[in-house]
Order: structure tokens, then C-alpha cells, then sequence
């Protein structure tokens, strides 16, 4: 119990006696929110259970349905009419052709048997639940119930995968860390994930429990569990502005998963503060900060400030009864950027992104970490605890995308974890030429280069890819710490090395896909432009590229991701 509440709900608890009283309050308040749901039910899984542990179990399962993109719980309860939690025979026909869903008597009839599995009349939600899950979508009144109802895997609406895997790349010589993650995307009525090879992977990240809890008390915050709704006092403004909730919401939602509490107010925000600032000095300083651009920048430069330390350091002892101009005025909680490094054609229920580990030391020496990445290194994959923690998503289309003709000339160049995107490119090749054992597939180049051995992601899948001819041609270069017997080079050396045989590749009509940071990319074309003017080859050969849209850039850098870009932090 100790362990779920603490992931589920980021309570640090000192003991089971604490543990089991947040518990047992957790499973009151549950309980007389849903009497309705729960009260005549005779299937319900609050009754059978017989300990505190199955109930919360089985609070988190139902926790997790409303979660879903594809509300299973809504649906149930327009067919339930009359809001006793269970579904009678008639309520399920009208209910059906309410949703705007054409079925036959028998079609009906054969659904319902299907669904009353007790035979009691009636149609729990847990029997609706399991309907909709296990039965076959393609024919199935089913499949017409979601097709209905289902929204499109996007930014609002994002995909909630269930975490699988969460590895660490860089071996225990490095004091660096970078994470491999898996995502489950099976399909349960949530809206299909579909992508391609280079696309990328949004991920909405929470903020650590800790700052929440420090948000909490400088806000004045009684009751986290609190829910409240925004709403505009000018109700001509509702066209120009949305709320920054989806819906009525806790204080510690609102805090932890929409908005950003390591992110540094806007100049407009400090503005708006001054009137709760009861210091006379420190309310010019808020007006300066508010007006003057100058000076805000020097503040961002000179301190590094957060949402966290702003509250520390202007007090606002007021602010409690102003929480809505808070919200209004707290930068909202972005999704993270990473390059898809995993192909549906080789794991076709799966999603896979590389997580490096960001961490900088403000003017002030304190020590920040990516809101994502850090949160995302402390999940557990789900099925060591329970598959009910679900993490939104959603993914976006890119232009780094491999050729249509496999006979087309690839040539990759990634620095670190900027090899991400073609772990994706090496497995749909792989499983291309598997598929067509007799295809006519181009030279597929590869140039990597990061710091050491103890960096090196993916060696091994590398070094199958290249026995396997997937990648005819691999080259790897240490900066920092090289193998034994070898010398310290960065990926430029190698690129200088096989400068004709680029060129030849470029001229033939290869594409050129670079990988890292900006200073890599503008290196990279820096260093084949320079090779071939030496050896008078087409200087213009790179612009041309450029022109016919062969040359395929991935860049990062930041932690705020702008378009065409992807960010690790």
C-alpha cells in the first residue's frame, strides 16, 4: 500500500500506520463520490473486496478507465438512464440508438447475451468494461460503439501508453545517464498511435512531488484534494481565453500535471503580483521586473529564477484568496520533445524514445533537473507493480523520414543521443530486407560519435545491424576516452575519410540525415563542403541537396522545444 500511494500520488509517508490512515481515507472519499455507481451494484468490486489492498487495487483500475482517451465510464453512463451503476436490457437498446448506433433486434439480442455474463438482467460496468476490451472491434457492435466515441490520438487529446521498460544506457563508467524507454501502445479503444521512422514523441511530464508540496504551502493551499474551476469574470472574454484545465480539478492536479513550477514567470505575471505584495520594496522591484525589459532579462541571466523561488522570494501571504490570478498567470505545463527510436514494423505495440538526463547548476548553485527527464526516471515499467499508471502521449509527424525507394543512398551522422531516430531507420531496414530477401537496397552509411566506450548506446544492436549487412558501413569515433590502441577523434575525421565516396553517394542522389546539436550539424556540412573544394569536386553540391530536399536535419539542444526540433530536458 506504502509503495502504490507513493507512486500513484507522490505521498511521501513515513510509516504503514500513516500509509494505511491516507488509505483509508482515500477509500471513504471514493466511496461517497460513487454511492450512486456503487450501490446497487451486486457485482461491484468495492463489496467482494476483503482488504483495504484489493479495494485501492481496484480503485486505480477504475481510476484508470476514466483516464482514457476513450472514456469507458462516460459511455456507461448515458446508457445507464436512470444512474443506479447498472444497465438494464431496455436502457442498453435506447441507450445504443441514442449514441446514433444502428443495430438489429438480433444484433442487439446476441450483444447482450454477450454482455450479461451473470444473467441477472442487468449489465454492470465491469461487464461493459470487458465487453469493450476483449471483443473483436472489426465486426462487433463494439467496434461501432468506439468508432463513435473514439478522439484522435493529439495534443489535447493524448494517448495514455503504460510504461514497459525503463533501461539505463550509458554503463556505470559514465556519470553521465541516459534512459531507454518503452511505451505499450496496444489499442484498447484509446485512439490508434500510428508513426512513422523519425517521427517524434510527446510526452507530458509531472512536476516532483516535492514542489508541489512547497507550491502548496506558499500558495496558502488548505486541502490539496481541493477541486475548483476557473472562471472569467468578463464572460466576452471566454472567446479569447480557454482555461488551462481540462476540467474541475484537485489543487495537486492543477499543480502537478498543468503547470510549470521550474519554469520562470513572465514579466506579465511579475506585473499582476504587485497588488498581493505587501513589502514596499520588494513590490518596486516586482513593477521593474513587470516594465522594464532590461531588467528582467538581467534577473532570468543573474538568478535563474522558478515559480517555486518566485513565491520564496516576493511574499504573498495574501495569495491564497487570489489563486485564480495564479493560474491565470502560471506558465502552463508544456510537453516534452524526444526522437521515436523504435519501428511498428519490428514492435508494432510498442513505442520506444532515448531519455538523456538534464541537470544544470544555476548562478545561485542551485541544482535543476529536466522536469521530464528526472520524472520520467523514476517510473517503475508498470507491470513490476500494476499496469494502471499510464503516461500521456502523442506523437507528431516529421520530415525526417527515409527514402520511399530503399534503393536510394542513406547516410546517417548522429552525435550521442542523436543516434535515437535511427535505431528507428536500422530496424524498418532490417525488417524490409527480411521481407524482401531480394530487394534492391542502397548503401546504408552510418558515422557516430560520442565520448567513450561507457557512452556508446546501442552498441550492440549496432554491431548485429553491421554482421547483418543492415548497415553496410559503420563508423565510430571517441572523443574523450578511445579504446585501447586507438587515438582520441571526433566524427569530422571520418566523414574526411570517406569524402569521395560521399561526394559519389551525394551525386548518385543520396540523402544526408545529420542528428545532434546545431554546432554538429553546420561541422558536418562545414567539413564535407571544405573536403571537396580541396579535391575541386561540385562546391555547390550541398545547396543543391538542400534544394531537392535530400539533406534531413534533427536538431536539439534546449529545453524548450521549437518546430522542427526535439529537446531532452
Amino acid at each position: 500500500i506504502v509503495q502504490a500511494l507513493q507512486f500513484s500520488q507522490g505521498i511521501e509517508l513515513v510509516g504503514v500506520q500513516e500509509a494505511l490512515q491516507t488509505a483509508a481515507n482515500m477509500l471513504h472519499s471514493y466511496i461517497s463520490k460513487n454511492e450512486s455507481r456503487t450501490k446497487k451494484r451486486t457485482s461491484s468490486p468495492l463489496k467482494k473486496s476483503n482488504s483495504l489492498a484489493h479495494a485501492l487495487r481496484d480503485i486505480a483500475k477504475v481510476e484508470e478507465m476514466k483516464t482514457r482517451t476513450f472514456d469507458f465510464l462516460d459511455v456507461f453512463d448515458k446508457l445507464d438512464a436512470n444512474g443506479d451503476g447498472q444497465v438494464s436490457y431496455k436502457e442498453f437498446e435506447s441507450g445504443i440508438r441514442h449514441l446514433g448506433i444502428e443495430a438489429t433486434h438480433q444484433e442487439l439480442d446476441k450483444e447482450i447475451k454477450a454482455l450479461d455474463k451473470n444473467r441477472d438482467g442487468f449489465i454492470s460496468v465491469e461487464e461493459f468494461v470487458s465487453y469493450l476490451t476483449n471483443s473483436s472491434l472489426s465486426s462487433s457492435l463494439a467496434g461501432r460503439i468506439i468508432s463513435t466515441r473514439v478522439k484522435p490520438v493529439s495534443r489535447q487529446h493524448p494517448f495514455f501508453a503504460t510504461l514497459i521498460g525503463n533501461q539505463e544506457l550509458f554503463s556505470a563508467k559514465s556519470a553521465r545517464s541516459c534512459r531507454l524507454l518503452k511505451f505499450d501502445i496496444t489499442d484498447y479503444g484509446a485512439g490508434s498511435l500510428l508513426f512513422k521512422p523519425g517521427d517524434h514523441l510527446a510526452v507530458y511530464p509531472e512536476n516532483d512531488p516535492q514542489f508541489v508540496h512547497k507550491a502548496i504551502r506558499l500558495l496558502g493551499i488548505g486541502n490539496a484534494d481541493t477541486t475548483f474551476k476557473l472562471y472569467l469574470k468578463n464572460p466576452n472574454l471566454a472567446v479569447a481565453f480557454t482555461s488551462p484545465f481540462p476540467c474541475q480539478v484537485s489543487y495537486w492536479q492543477a499543480l502537478a500535471c498543468y503547470v510549470d513550477l521550474q519554469k520562470a514567470p513572465s514579466s506579465l505575471m511579475c506585473k499582476a503580483f504587485v497588488p498581493y505584495c505587501p513589502d514596499v520594496e520588494a513590490k518596486k522591484r516586482l513593477l521593474t521586473l513587470g516594465s522594464d525589459e532590461s531588467e528582467y532579462e538581467a534577473w532570468l541571466t543573474r538568478e535563474s529564477p522558478s515559480i517555486i523561488t518566485f513565491l520564496e522570494d516576493f511574499s504573498f501571504p495574501d495569495i491564497s484568496n487570489h489563486l485564480g490570478v495564479f493560474f491565470e498567470f502560471v506558465p502552463p505545463m508544456q510537453p516534452r520533445w524526444y526522437s521515436i527510436c523504435s519501428s511498428l514494423s519490428q514492435f508494432p505495440n510498442e513505442v520506444h524514445i532515448t531519455v538523456a538526463q538534464f541537470a544544470y547548476k544555476t548562478a545561485s548553485g542551485d541544482i535543476r533537473k529536466g522536469v521530464c527527464s528526472d520524472w520520467l526516471r523514476k517510473h517503475c515499467p508498470s507491470s513490476v507493480l500494476d499496469r494502471s499508471l499510464a503516461l500521456p502521449i502523442f506523437n507528431c509527424a516529421s520530415t525526417f523520414h527515409l527514402p520511399e525507394d530503399v534503393s536510394t543512398p542513406v547516410i546517417m551522422v548522429a552525435t550521442g543521443t542523436g543516434l535515437a531516430p535511427f535505431r528507428s531507420f536500422w530496424q524498418e531496414r532490417h525488417v524490409q530486407m527480411q521481407n524482401l530477401a531480394h530487394g534492391n537496397f542502397g548503401p546504408f552509411m552510418l558515422f557516430f560519435g560520442c565520448r567513450s566506450a561507457s557512452e556508446h548506446i546501442f552498441k550492440d544492436e549496432l554491431d548485429d545491424m553491421a554482421r547483418s549487412s543492415t548497415i553496410t558501413n559503420l563508423f565510430v569515433a571517441y572523443s574523450r576516452q578511445p579504446q585501447p590502441g586507438e587515438v582520441k577523434k571526433r566524427i569530422t575525421v571520418d566523414l574526411r575519410s570517406q569524402a569521395r565516396k560521399l561526394y559519389d553517394l551525394c551525386a548518385k542522389g543520396a540523402h544526408l540525415y545529420i542528428c545532434g546539436d546545431i554546432v554538429v550539424a553546420e561541422s558536418v556540412k562545414q567539413t564535407l563542403r571544405s573536403c571537396w573544394n580541396e579535391h575541386n569536386m561540385n562546391q555547390t553540391l550541398l545547396t543543391e541537396m538542400t534544394q531537392q530536399k535530400r539533406i534531413h536535419e534533427d536538431i536539439f539542444g534546449g529545453i524548450s522545444p521549437v518546430p522542427g526540433t526535439i529537446a531532452s530536458a
